[in-house]
């Protein structure tokens, strides 16, 4: 026989057993159903933030893009002029070199022109297209680009120090006319 007569008998500890126990259950079902509500709501709120932060960051990428986008067409503009001018030099003495470097500078500023109207998906797509169409020639110029872009940051001077004496004590008497010491 047990300490409890009245759990045995079914007396009044159970009815309040069991009622307890099927208020515990409505109160886990509540408390579950609180929980999944505001998990849902932390998901949307989530959701919501990264939204806004990847538009946030979408925007400054293509500002960025832009703003690159534009430098380089005036770049490649500069580039045309320095073209144009060189064939002006050589009109008088080479007239047919002229000629094909007046063309040259005429395609390069056209370029300058497409970068400048189009965006950057179109001018993506067209590079690939490009690269589809004559793979050695885009290859080809990659290794130009890449070297010429190469030579013009080592040409560059330093932010900061545009001297050689600066950088090395007044020492200007042994530096090379490529800023290496002798």
């Amino acid at each position: 026989m047990s300490k409890h007569p009245e759990t045995e008998r079914g007396g009044p500890t159970t009815r309040s057993s069991g009622e307890g126990l099927k208020e515990s259950k409505e109160t886990l079902a509540k408390g579950g159903e609180q929980m999944k509500d505001e998990a849902a709501r932390a998901t949307a709120e989530v959701r919501q933030q990264g939204s806004e932060l990847a538009s946030t960051a979408m925007k400054q990428a293509e500002t960025y893009a832009f703003e690159r986008k534009e430098a380089g067409a005036q770049h490649v503009e500069n580039f045309a002029r320095a073209v144009e001018r060189a064939a002006d030099e050589l009109e008088e003495s080479s007239p047919e070199l002229a000629q094909y470097t007046h063309s040259a500078a005429s395609t390069v500023n056209r370029f300058s022109d497409t970068l400048r109207q189009s965006n950057m998906r179109e001018l993506l797509d067209e590079a690939n297209d490009f690269a589809r169409r004559e793979p050695a020639l885009f290859f080809g110029a990659a290794i130009v680009a890449g070297m010429a872009l190469s030579r013009f940051l080592s040409s560059s001077p330093e932010r900061g120090d545009t001297t050689e004496t600066s950088r090395h004590a007044g020492s200007p008497a042994t530096a090379t006319p490529s800023g290496r010491h002798a």
